[in-house]
């Protein structure tokens, strides 16, 4: 065997063996971006369902208005025919 095999690593690879990997400032930006932007689309989706929520709860309450309304007027009326049998 003459040992004449190639080796696996790169001579670079070799040398930098002992340094840590990071990241180039290009690639963290990147990826700065990419997180913004998924957490924008969560608090998009979250002001969505507040505000339909909130939709929901005015229309309750306007409903609740209107009820109230029409009861109010309702018992205006009987009171109405209940003077007139009176008379």
């Amino acid at each position: 065997y003459a040992g004449t095999l190639l080796s696996d690593m790169s001579q670079e690879d070799k040398e930098n063996i002992d340094k840590p990997k990071i990241q180039s400032l290009d690639d963290l930006l990147k990826s700065l971006d990419q997180d913004i932007k998924e957490n924008a689309d969560f608090l998009s989706e979250e002001d969505e369902d507040e505000k339909l929520d909130s939709l929901l709860d005015n229309l309750v309450d306007i409903e609740e208005d209107e009820d109230e309304k029409l009861d109010s007027l309702l018992d205006n009326l009987v009171d109405i025919e209940e003077d007139e049998d009176e008379k």
